[in-house]
């Protein structure tokens, strides 16, 4: 009994220091959007936008729509200066997002 007790105290610890960690990175990129010029914070909100509607769209099996909107979500990525905002982490989430969603059709 004691040592799943320490065990479910191990993982506890683990979650919460992935959930912190997840949390500084939201907090830090939120700071850089803050101190970004008007056009590329408005390229973050199109960004958002087409993510959200790429989500709807996905829960509808429009699958060639989805497509399209990640690889323009990952055209815009691409586009922002890397001296400015390193969106190196996001990129890789939209090609993974993108592999996966071909691999359904």
């Amino acid at each position: 009994v004691v040592a799943q007790t320490k065990n479910e105290v191990d993982f506890q610890k683990r979650v919460q220091k992935v959930v912190s960690e997840k949390q500084r990175y939201q907090e830090k990129k939120e700071r850089i959007k803050n101190s970004l010029p008007p056009e590329l914070k408005q390229k973050l909100e199109k960004i958002n936008m087409l993510k959200e509607k790429a989500q709807k769209e996905e829960k509808l099996n429009k699958f060639s729509r989805v497509i399209g909107r990640y690889e323009y979500v990952l055209e815009l990525y691409k586009s922002f200066p890397k001296e400015i905002i390193d969106l190196s982490r996001e990129i890789l989430e939209v090609k993974e997002k993108l592999s996966s969603i071909r691999s359904k059709i």
